[in-house]
């Protein structure tokens, strides 16, 4: 009974060590080194990379250059 015992250990032990590591979370600059601009191609900034659960996303850009407004439906699609 025993030596079941410690076979099944030992087996459970060597199943866990050939599992995966768990993924670690990415943190994504959008836009790479350019940083987040004007006429930004965000699908082509996205493409041949996989995004996942915990990953995080940063929009760097320039402070002088951009302010954070609201406007109305029709300004934004202008």
């Amino acid at each position: 009974m025993a030596s079941r015992l410690v076979l099944l250990l030992a087996a459970a032990a060597v199943a866990v060590a050939f599992l995966p590591a768990p993924a670690s979370a990415v943190a994504w600059m959008v836009g790479d080194d350019g940083g987040w601009r004007a006429k930004f191609n965000q699908t082509g900034w996205a493409d041949g990379k996989t995004f996942r659960v915990g990953d995080t996303l940063t929009f760097m850009y320039p402070k002088d250059n951009h302010t954070v407004i609201q406007v109305g439906k029709d300004d934004f699609a202008a």
